[in-house]
């Protein structure tokens, strides 16, 4: 039997993070990834309500802001969306210890690409190294080593993909 306060969800503020637990009829499973996001409504009812109220900017808008946002309160912290019979949210709200060791063994030129690549995961190289004041050739060098890092990689083509940071 579930308890009567889960049955409906559950919104947690903890120190670290904030969870978000609710019932709805899930699209797919797993992780949601905000490069390959379709909006879809969680709970069909409760969407509609906030609709006619005039509450929602558009479906989906909360996840893709939570990702586009989240960075900025707390930098290099991810939130996870997880997709189930329970949509689960959790937004950091303190970066993970491990995730300031990863950070350390970077060089400060690395540093500065995964952040900007946080903050536009469709950003150019020609664009880093002005932001940096470093060579293209620099960035190019810097990327690679990300990559060999298994920390960053390329989705996509040279002039039509996107950056991604990997977990």
């Amino acid at each position: 039997m579930i308890p009567r306060w889960l049955a409906s969800g559950f919104f947690i503020i903890g120190e670290e993070q904030v969870v978000a637990e609710n019932w709805n009829r899930p699209h797919g499973n797993g992780k949601i990834d905000p490069e390959q996001f379709l909006p879809y409504p969680k709970n069909p009812i409760i969407a509609k309500f906030f609709r006619e109220i005039g509450r929602v900017e558009e479906l989906g808008s909360g996840v893709r802001n939570t990702f586009k946002y989240s960075n900025i309160y707390v930098p290099g912290s991810m939130p996870k969306f997880i997709e189930g019979d329970i949509f689960k949210a959790v937004i950091p709200l303190k970066k993970e210890a491990n995730q300031d060791l990863n950070l350390e063994r970077l060089g400060e030129n690395e540093q500065k690409i995964l952040e900007l690549i946080a903050a536009n995961s469709q950003i150019t190289i020609f664009l880093m190294a002005e932001n940096i004041g470093i060579s293209t050739t620099s960035v190019e060098n810097n990327i690679k080593k990300l990559k060999e890092k298994d920390i960053l990689e390329r989705i996509g083509s040279a002039r039509g993909g996107h950056w991604k940071i990997i977990d």
